[in-house]
């Protein structure tokens, strides 16, 4: 039997969504660039220059979707939920032209690895997000609660990777005190990254459950 689907067809909520989701994932693909320069100085402020314009484009789709929300008599789900997830992804294009700033204002080069050891799980967030907001237009229940689960998982893996890239800082001697604090910064900042699609991931499976 074939579930029909309980949420108004307002495509104009689901569009903005994604398109703020792609914003996202092309953000952690040009951090992605960045991390792995050998050579910053030649590409980063290039790479730079184009996280901050995707930052600026997340927000005017984040003010087009709250305009939106006020004027619509009809939403696909409750105005609340359609809110949270769009400042939710919204504050991880925000989080990622920090961190991006960070790098760029320090020329931090990775040390033994440690930004790609957070990053890399923060990639397999960013490829998981995409078909989770999509499934929000399709009432996929199991694939929903599936995704959100795994975004849970990695970000626990985060923050012990968090935890032991601390403990490889305090350990290190030769790295001067001012460049261990930021490259701590940064650590964390990519482990609130973490969070930030984990609570995705959990608003969405909430919304579905809400509905179904």
């Amino acid at each position: 039997m074939k579930l029909l689907n309980v949420f108004p067809k307002e495509e104009k909520f689901y569009e903005l969504l994604e398109h703020l989701t792609q914003f996202s994932q092309t953000g952690v693909a040009l951090l992605s660039r960045i991390i792995g320069l050998e050579n910053p100085e030649s590409s980063l402020p290039l790479l730079g220059n184009e996280i901050s314009d995707l930052k600026a484009q997340a927000k005017r789709h984040y003010q087009e979707l709250s305009t939106q929300l006020c004027n619509s008599f009809i939403t696909p789900f409750d105005r609340e939920d359609i809110i949270e997830l769009a400042a939710i992804l919204y504050k991880s294009v925000k989080l990622i032209e920090k961190i991006k700033n960070r790098i760029q204002f320090h020329q931090l080069q990775p040390h033994q690895q440690d930004f790609s050891k957070l990053f890399a799980l923060v990639e397999q967030q960013a490829t998981i997000i995409g078909p989770l907001v999509k499934q929000l237009n399709r009432y996929k229940l199991m694939e929903v609660r599936q995704e959100a689960d795994r975004l849970h998982e990695l970000e626990e893996q985060a923050d012990e990777t968090l935890e032991a890239l601390i403990q490889q800082l305090c350990g290190t001697e030769v790295m001067p005190y001012q460049e261990a604090m930021v490259r701590k910064d940064i650590y964390e900042m990519l482990e609130q990254l973490t969070d930030t699609y984990r609570d995705l991931g959990n608003v969405a499976f909430q919304i579905i459950l809400k509905h179904s």
